[in-house]
């Protein structure tokens, strides 16, 4: 039996113990796999047009790799510095490849690709998606927990969650939005609200200036 002194201690620290606030991404963080590739298979596009879009995202993408590979690669010869975290750089660097990212985006909604998905096909489509093991139990260690994505899709989001037995409040899931007809129908346009790490960093400080006033450790 625990003495008297003892429980008070233990009361004391649940008292003065910093709450956790846990940021989590979505795409092969919670699930096992990316989603993105199961949007275009719910929607009116043609094959052709899906491939088209991902070889443009592709090739671009490998381009501004190989830009940046032959950069550092200079820096690093002449250089004699030691090597050091280059915060900068790096800000440089994911700065350009959320710009390759936008492009592909904007090309998305320019020719309607992810037009035509209905609402009781995603929910129907999110019960094909795995979710990595103890994913649920990990969530709920935390005192708060929010995800914070760049999917396009909410609702795919929200209801993976919901399928997988894990009870939520929309204001704990940010992402993008795709807009619907009258019909619930999606039109082809997207509302991006997260796109980029820069993005997902200053949702993270809204979120933490948002939870109930604490002042949360947060977790991400």
């Amino acid at each position: 039996m625990r003495t008297a002194a003892r429980m008070s201690l233990d009361i004391h620290r649940a008292a003065t113990r910093r709450p956790i606030l846990l940021c989590v991404d979505f795409d092969e963080t919670i699930t096992l796999h990316d989603t993105t590739s199961l949007l275009f298979q719910l929607s009116s596009s043609s094959a052709s047009t899906q491939q088209q879009l991902v070889t443009q995202y592709v090739d671009e993408v490998s381009k501004f790799i190989r830009r940046y590979e032959t950069k550092w690669q200079q820096q690093e010869h002449s250089s004699n510095r030691s090597r050091s975290f280059d915060c900068a750089g790096l800000r440089e660097f994911l700065e350009g490849y959320a710009a390759v990212d936008l492009r592909s985006v904007q090309r998305v909604v320019e020719c309607r690709a992810l037009k035509g998905i209905q609402h009781q096909d995603l929910v129907k489509a999110a019960s094909s998606v795995q979710i990595r093991p103890n994913c649920a139990e990990t969530l709920a260690v935390a005192d708060e927990w929010n995800i914070i994505s760049v999917n396009w899709n909410k609702k795919l989001v929200e209801s993976v969650m919901t399928q997988a037995g894990v009870a939520h409040e929309a204001i704990q899931i940010t992402a993008n939005e795709m807009k619907v007809d009258r019909q619930g129908v999606t039109t082809g346009e997207i509302d991006v609200k997260v796109q980029s790490p820069m993005d997902k960093a200053q949702w993270i400080d809204k979120v933490q200036s948002m939870y109930a006033g604490t002042q949360p450790t947060v977790v991400c």
